[in-house]
């Protein structure tokens, strides 16, 4: 019989797992819009107005 710390160590292995998966899926989207060239440079004033308004918005969805 599995003792519940290592049934527990095994969902924090699984939900690690997919936070990786999450994170690699988050990574490539993001580069292939670098190689689109799918992105806006911005000096340092419009860099902290942007994270303002980031800071404001609701968290997405997946």
């Amino acid at each position: 019989m599995k003792s519940r710390a290592i049934d527990a160590a095994a969902n924090r292995s699984r939900e690690a797992a997919l936070q990786l998966e999450l994170l690699e899926k988050d990574i490539r989207r993001g580069v292939s819009a670098l190689e689109r060239g799918d992105f806006v440079e911005i000096d340092d004033e419009g860099l902290d107005t942007l994270l303002d308004e980031l800071v404001s918005l609701p968290a997405p969805k997946r």
